[in-house]
Parts: structure tokens; sequence; C-alpha cells
């Protein structure tokens, strides 16, 4: 915590270099690390590049969005949530295939 208040910008730049390589529950980890240490509305490229993994890890696997929290929720709405659905469902039969 005394890093990550001392210079956030350092803390996050060496985090993400740690976890993005590895990904998964690592990258959802470190971004909720950053969310528990990191001011409100802290501001890195660092930083969204482990909310952008972490979030495409929980797509990834289904998670519904009623399951991610409202600053998972906020940044992906202020990101890829401006172009994409948070889950594309299966795409309804076309009538030639319905019973």
């Amino acid at each position: 915590m005394p890093l990550a208040r001392a210079d956030p910008d350092a803390f996050v730049t060496s985090l993400a270099a740690a976890v993005l390589p590895v990904g998964g529950w690592a990258v959802y980890g470190a971004a909720h690390t950053g969310y528990n240490l990191l001011e409100t509305g802290f501001d890195h490229p660092e930083f969204d590049r482990l909310q952008s993994a972490s979030l495409q890890f929980l797509r990834e696997r289904g998670v519904p969005k009623s399951r991610v929290t409202g600053d998972e929720w906020q940044f992906w709405l202020s990101h890829q949530g401006k172009t994409e659905p948070w889950l594309v469902g299966a795409q309804a039969p076309r009538p030639e295939q319905r019973d």
C-alpha cells in the first residue's frame, strides 16, 4: 500500500508488467488490487489494460453483468461497452430451422 500511494504510476506499471503476461485470475486479482489501493478515478494506460483484460476474462467465462462490481461496470460502459454488448447470446434460429 505505501508504494501504491507514494508512486501510483510505478505501482500500476509494475503490477501490469507482472500479471498481464500471465492472464486469468492473476489479472482479475491485480485489477481488484488497483481498485482497492488506488484513488477513485485513477487514470493510467496500464491500469486501463488491467481492467480491460480482467473484464475480458470474465466475459470469456460468461459471467453476467449482475456479477461485476460497480467500478468494473462503469469502466466497461466508458470503454468497450460503447460498441460491444457485455455478453453475446446465441443467435435465434432462422425460420427454416425452427420445428
